[in-house]
Formats: C-alpha cells, structure tokens, sequence
C-alpha cells in the first residue's frame, strides 16, 4: 500500500511539472523576441519563461556557475513572469538553450524582420528601432529610389545601440552612406562598437559582409 501511495505522489508531482512547461503554437511580440536573444546571449541562461499570449517574460541566468542556475524552480521563473502579464499564465518555454514548449510553431512569424537568428549574432528590433524599420520597409524603391538600414549592435552583450536608415536616394551608394552615417550620429555617446549595414533595400546583408 505504502508503495502505490509513494506512487501515486510521484505521479502527481510529474503530472505537475508537465504542466509548467507550454505547449502548442505561440506567437513572440517584438520585445519578447529581443528579450528571449538577450537570454540566449547569456553564458549560462537557466530557464525562459512567456505569457500564452506571447506579450510577456522572463528568465532566470546564472553569472557563474551553471549547476547552480538549475536549482531555481520553474515556478519562481513563471511567478516572475505573471507579476507583469495582465492576468495570462505563463509557462516555460526554455531550459538552458533548449526550448522545451511542445510544438511553438513559428513563434516569431509575424516579427517585422521575418526570421531571426536567435543566437545573438542578429539584432532584434523593437521599440523606435522596429517603428522606424517598419516604415523603411514600407518606403518603395526603382532604379532611381534606393534606400538602406544600418544598426550599431554590440555583440559582447546583445545590446542594439542605434540605429539609422535613408530611403529615396539616387544611388544605392548614397543610400549606404547615408543611412551609416545617420547611425554613427545616434551613436556618439556609445562607445565600443560600429555601425553596420543590416538591409539594402530589400534585401538583408546583415550576414554578407557587404
């Protein structure tokens, strides 16, 4: 009897954990996807957690010792998340770098960047810079309006620092620089890191080198 009460209590438990991670499709919004490549950056990120509805997380890291992070109750990680997700449940979606979310779907599909590397070599848009990227998508080019987008993004922490673009020039040249030089003056006051091309009209270069 004591070992099928014993039982019982282990599956219990199981039954509740389960519970705590999601499943089905999620859709991120702009700042939890930027939220979710900071945890990715981290040298040890322990434990991700969003609302349903995708509007809200958090996450847990450890600065130095990865065994320890493990610790940390999924709970403590949703509780945290929950404090800001106007009434949604959250669940968790990451361990370590793993996503453990059964079956998220594309969970960035309607980001305006479309696909994203999460891996912290990309920049994630969000706030003004997603603003003004959106309205440079929407700015129409021919072979007489060009137009380009450059960000400063500091690698060492996934920290988007400024961001600058020009549309309706003559050249494409002329485009690059200027939207390089728009950057550079955002960025006087970081130091650090430089500013690069991320689209030329439409098409990304952010992985070209160009």
């Amino acid at each position: 009897m004591k070992r099928m009460v014993l039982g019982f209590l282990a599956f219990l438990v199981l039954a509740g954990c389960q519970t705590m991670v999601g499943e089905g499709p999620v859709t991120f919004s702009p700042s939890t996807a930027a939220l979710y490549q900071h945890y990715l950056g981290q040298d040890y990120p322990a434990k991700f957690a969003v609302s349903v509805d995708g509007k809200t997380a958090h996450y847990f890291y450890c600065p130095w010792n990865a065994v320890d992070c493990q610790i940390t109750p999924d709970t403590n990680v949703i509780a945290a998340c929950e404090e800001d997700s106007n009434g949604q449940p959250c669940r968790i979606f990451s361990k370590k770098r793993e996503v453990v979310w059964k079956d998220p779907g594309n969970f960035l599909k309607d980001h305006a960047q479309g696909n994203i590397r999460l891996d912290g070599t990309e920049p994630v848009l969000y706030g003004a810079s997603l603003s003004a990227f959106q309205t440079y998508k929407n700015t129409p080019i021919s072979d007489t309006s060009h137009k380009a987008f450059a960000v400063n993004y500091r690698l060492s922490n996934n920290e988007l620092v400024a961001f600058g673009w020009r549309g309706r020039r003559d050249t494409v040249a002329e485009a690059k620089e200027l939207a390089l030089s728009n950057c550079k003056a955002r960025s006087r006051k970081n130091a650090g890191s430089e500013c690069r091309l991320y689209m030329v009209n439409d098409e990304k270069v952010w992985f070209t080198g160009d």
